[in-house]
């Protein structure tokens, strides 16, 4: 099961009554973050053993960067993630980094003719 942060908004409790019922069916749960602020909130009210780490719409620069930007926070111990589409490099920048991480290629449709 998958929850964003920012489903949240301002209430917190209901992101940990959330996440809760779904660790409860036996679900493993992939909490996404979008910013600092954010992988505070999930790490001090969940403690989740999976991020994802997405882009914020709000801020310019590539997703890759932005996902590198958050990776320090993340402690060790937890699995950070990132989807983009594919690109050449990618995980030689990640590697540059330092950072282990989990990669998911999100498929491209091909454009109709």
């Amino acid at each position: 099961m998958a929850r964003a942060v920012e489903d949240a908004g301002e209430d917190g409790d209901w992101l940990e009554r959330q996440h809760a019922e779904a660790v409860g069916l036996g679900l493993d749960c992939v909490v996404e973050v979008r910013s600092e602020e954010q992988l505070e909130l999930a790490l001090e009210r969940l403690d989740p053993e999976i991020l994802l780490l997405s882009a914020r719409d709000d801020v310019d620069g590539d997703a890759l960067s932005q996902a590198l930007e958050l990776l320090p926070d993340v402690p060790a111990g937890k699995l950070p993630s990132r989807t983009w589409e594919s690109r050449a490099g990618t995980g030689d920048e990640l590697e540059r980094a330092g950072v282990d991480a989990v990669i998911s290629e999100r498929e491209t449709s091909p454009s109709s003719s």
